[in-house]
């Protein structure tokens, strides 16, 4: 049906059309494939992975001590808060639920001119006693938010507010 042609060796225009489009299409995903393959490949080499952006990478630079997984990191964090006589279920319902649910040490940014840094989102308008490398370090910004809980409790993060914590 799509091969046909007219009495003059022509692909009718009907035909041609979609002929036409399919060939593109192909040409367009086969493009596609080999691009991401390449640059997969160039990054790879390069040792760089898709989703860090500058913020992350100086965030990595100012953090040597990251911890190695998420595991790791519920682990030591949810430990120091039962330690510290904090309830571990108020603290990972906090990350969790909203705060930060990829337990991971990178920062968010807020409208205007705030950051919410590291594992416990320590903003740094309103927390600007904690510096950025104690926010981003594990083992800092968890006594830092032991401290904060201690103080102020578990609504000076917005989550804790939203979950009534």
């Amino acid at each position: 049906m799509f091969n046909q042609k007219n009495n003059k060796g022509q692909f009718t225009k009907n035909q041609n059309w979609v002929y036409q489009f399919r060939l593109l299409w192909f040409v367009f995903l086969v493009a596609t494939i080999i691009t991401t393959h390449t640059y997969t490949a160039i990054l790879a080499l390069l040792n760089v992975k898709w989703d860090i952006s500058p913020v992350q990478a100086q965030t990595r630079l100012e953090t040597p001590n990251i911890a190695p997984d998420e595991a790791y990191i519920k682990d030591y964090a949810l430990s120091e808060i039962e330690k510290a006589g904090i309830d571990k279920y108020k603290a990972w319902a906090l990350l969790t639920m909203c705060e930060n649910p990829s337990w991971d040490l990178e920062a968010q940014y807020n409208n205007g001119d705030s950051v919410d840094r590291g594992l416990w989102q320590i903003n740094s308008y309103f927390h600007s006693e904690v510096t950025n490398s104690c926010a981003y370090d594990l083992e800092c910004s968890t006594k830092e938010a032991i401290r904060i809980i201690k103080e102020r409790g578990f609504k000076e993060w917005t989550c804790g507010k939203k979950l009534n914590l």
